[in-house]
């Protein structure tokens, strides 16, 4: 689960050009320069679940030595995630935003 929202953050911060920001902060600038225009409830979703991953269990922060985590809970992350990366690879090359370091 980490790994899966991670990459969601690296994306997030690549395309907003803020190697130091965080995922939500990411994608307000994302959203906010309309660079990767989503809707509003769509960003939310995933700053929540970007909140839930800092603070269930250990997930993204080692809170404990073993994350209290189900398959099920990291198969979906990592499906929501994967559908994610790929919605904002498409929007970042509708606006002209190059990806390659």
């Amino acid at each position: 689960m980490k790994e899966s929202i991670s990459a969601v953050e690296a994306l997030c911060k690549t395309m907003a050009q803020e190697p130091n920001a965080s995922l939500p902060s990411a994608l307000n600038r994302l959203v906010n320069k309309q660079k990767a225009p989503a809707h509003p409830s769509l960003r939310a979703a995933f700053e929540t679940l970007y909140g839930y991953t800092s603070s269930a269990n250990g997930i993204r922060h080692a809170m404990m030595d073993q994350p209290n985590v189900d398959a099920e809970d990291a198969m979906f992350m990592l499906a929501a995630c994967s559908a994610f990366i790929n919605y904002l690879k498409v929007k970042a090359d509708k606006a002209g935003i190059s990806l390659n370091a």
